[in-house]
């Protein structure tokens, strides 16, 4: 299958836990993005077996003008240690705003934490950047997310974004229906396939699309 092609400009790299406790925030941010018109990019994205999950992450990097990276995941249970993904692909993302070529300089990203100013312990070279705190709530993270679209959109689609408190309305009421819009689609799908990021990216855009708020650029 041809892998699909998408614009610098408009394309949102996500670093974040892809595990169960983090899927509310993660559907939420998929859904903050595509609602200002932008794409969700995620190594998720593509099954490509001859390509590992580095080469991947590095390539969907190059080819997104945003980025989106939660660094709250920083606790660890007992036996296991901590997993340092979420602030290497940071760190990639930003070296490829600092080092790369005229138009890598035009990335722009935004760093999030689950708590006010926890990322000073857990990763002190930012220090001095604005880390918002989501507070592991989908509508605090819908309203961040869709504050950093909004600062680095251009005027048309600043115009075509649907403010705060509708995303998070409409937000309520996909996540509330999304079953039926499933059937209505003819998806046909149990809840259990919806927690697959790819076909919930898929379904709500389509629903998302229903609606006058997807800018026409």
């Amino acid at each position: 299958m041809a892998r699909a092609k998408f614009k610098f400009e408009d394309s949102v790299f996500i670093n974040c836990p892809f595990d169960s406790e983090y899927r509310d925030l993660l559907q939420a941010i998929v859904f903050a993005i595509h609602s200002s018109g932008f794409v969700a990019r995620s190594a998720l994205e593509t099954m490509d077996s001859g390509e590992n999950r580095l080469q991947k992450i590095i390539k969907i990097i190059g080819e997104s003008r945003l980025g989106i990276h939660d660094i709250s995941r920083v606790e660890v249970k007992k036996d296991e240690v901590p997993r340092f993904n979420m602030p290497f692909e940071c760190g990639l993302f930003w070296g490829c705003l600092s080092y790369g070529d005229s138009e890598q300089k035009k990335k722009k990203l935004l760093v999030l934490d689950n708590l006010p100013y926890q990322f000073q312990k857990t990763l002190s070279d930012i220090a001095g950047q604005d880390v918002p705190a989501h507070n592991n709530d989908p509508n605090q993270v819908i309203i961040i997310v869709r504050q950093f679209l909004y600062s680095h959109s251009i005027e048309s689609r600043k115009k075509a974004m649907p403010d705060a408190s509708s995303m998070i309305q409409s937000y309520e009421l996909f996540q509330a229906n999304i079953l039926e819009t499933c059937n209505e689609r003819a998806y046909l799908l149990k809840s259990e396939k919806l927690k697959d990021l790819i076909v919930y990216t898929e379904v709500a855009v389509k629903w998302i699309k229903e609606y006058s708020w997807y800018p026409s650029t």
